[in-house]
């Protein structure tokens, strides 16, 4: 199933090469993704994640992550804002954490290689255009981990409901896993979520001592060219 999700990317140029994103440069990565979960089989209202992709963008969601149709939010919580866009003027759909879960992880790539978390729009459960009280989240927050350790993060101290807020503070760099977690407790609900895969290149140290190894072998050959 995994070959038939296409997930909305934006194919650009930038100094490190050609990579998927869009607005944002190439610091450490060769490869940046905005994944805006508009693209996956089936029709519902709404549906966890992982009942329908094993991994989405080449990353492992948790399974209390749940896809939202934007036309269900709207008519049954009576909200009359819209999801986030993407370049195509699509925003059908966008990610909640299922039943106000505390904590969300989202792991690893499938490539094993580490990665950087950039941002992503954010906003509380709403109903009647304002934050439900004792329902939606009003503060969330980004941390970063790499082999169980703390990297980085970022925190929303306030996420409104009839805009979606930005997460992206500070990028959280070379990480294998995010955890996103419900401060003030509560349904939050997010979209155009923005990574960086890390490339595999060796250092340019690394490649100076490779440049002299293949040199050296080179010396050697012709000088046993020579004496024969």
């Amino acid at each position: 199933m995994r070959n038939q999700i296409k997930n909305s990317l934006v194919l650009v140029t930038c100094t490190a090469g050609i990579f998927l994103g869009s607005t944002f440069s190439c610091p450490q990565g060769v490869m940046a993704a905005t994944l805006d979960f508009e693209s996956h089989p089936g029709n519902y209202d709404y549906k966890r994640l992982i009942d329908v992709v094993t991994q989405y963008g080449g990353l492992y969601w948790d399974e209390d992550v749940t896809l939202l149709k934007e036309s269900y939010y709207q008519t049954v919580y009576r909200n009359t804002y819209e999801f986030p866009s993407d370049d195509s003027g699509d925003h059908d759909w966008a990610v909640y954490n299922t039943g106000g879960a505390s904590t969300i992880t989202v792991q690893g790539t499938n490539t094993g290689a580490t990665w950087n978390f950039l941002g992503a729009d954010v906003a509380g459960w709403g109903l009647d255009d304002q934050i439900w009280d004792g329902v939606g989240a009003t503060e969330v927050s980004f941390e970063g981990f790499f082999e169980g350790s703390s990297v980085g993060s970022a925190q929303l101290m306030t996420i409104g409901v009839s805009s979606f807020a930005s997460s992206a503070i500070a990028p959280i760099n070379n990480i294998d896993t995010l955890v996103i977690t419900a401060v003030s407790e509560g349904t939050w609900l997010m979209d155009d979520f923005v990574f960086t895969v890390n490339s595999e290149v060796p250092e340019p140290a690394t490649m100076a001592l490779l440049g002299l190894g293949l040199a050296g072998i080179a010396g050697i050959k012709r000088r046993r060219t020579g004496n024969q």
